[in-house]
């Protein structure tokens, strides 16, 4: 009986063994050369012209809200300033009130100055886009040329990573019916 099962075990290792490589293989032969490509999309923006233009618009623009967020600085200063020369003369409800109000005006200029970061994201943004887009359909019409599949951002930061896809490497709906959602 001993005997017996040394052997079916010496088979079954020997079977497993045996088709191991055949699975290697198969699975070789069923793997698909996926064509990939990478840019930097940081290197390109630096070299085109169009963003130091950009650059210098969003500059100007700060400057100007910097110098209004100066100006509504100093006169809030120069309110704070006046409070604490008339504190002392101030009846209690006078006190309250005007510590109120610079309250106010101290939340309405930390309320200036996030629009205004806000607006100079959002010009930004308006500037960039066609620019982005340009970049874009060339690394689009690249990608065909070359006959890529795939194109990845090597750059590091808020930009996406995968750049371009061939429609034929898309798994999304495969993985949506997998899931039972039609």
């Amino acid at each position: 009986m001993m005997r017996y099962c040394l052997f079916v075990l010496f088979l079954l290792g020997h079977s497993a063994w045996a088709q191991q490589p055949q699975s290697a293989a198969s699975t070789q032969s069923a793997a698909v050369a996926v064509p990939i490509g990478y840019t930097r999309v940081d290197f390109i923006l630096s070299k085109l012209p169009e963003v130091a233009a950009v650059q210098k618009q969003l500059e100007n623009l700060a400057q100007r809200h910097q110098a209004e967020y100066q100006q509504k600085l100093q006169d809030f200063d120069k309110q704070l300033q006046d409070y604490q020369r008339r504190v002392a003369l101030m009846s209690p409800d006078a006190r309250q009130r005007r510590e109120q109000e610079l309250a106010t005006l101290q939340s309405q200029l930390q309320q200036f100055a996030m629009e205004k970061n806000r607006e100079l994201e959002q010009k930004e943004a308006e500037l960039m886009q066609p620019i982005l887009d340009r970049i874009q359909k060339a690394i689009e019409e690249v990608a065909r040329e070359r006959r890529l599949a795939l194109v990845l951002n090597t750059g590091i930061g808020a930009s996406p990573i995968l750049l371009y896809a061939d429609d034929r490497y898309d798994i999304t709906e495969a993985v949506l019916k997998k899931l039972g959602i039609n």
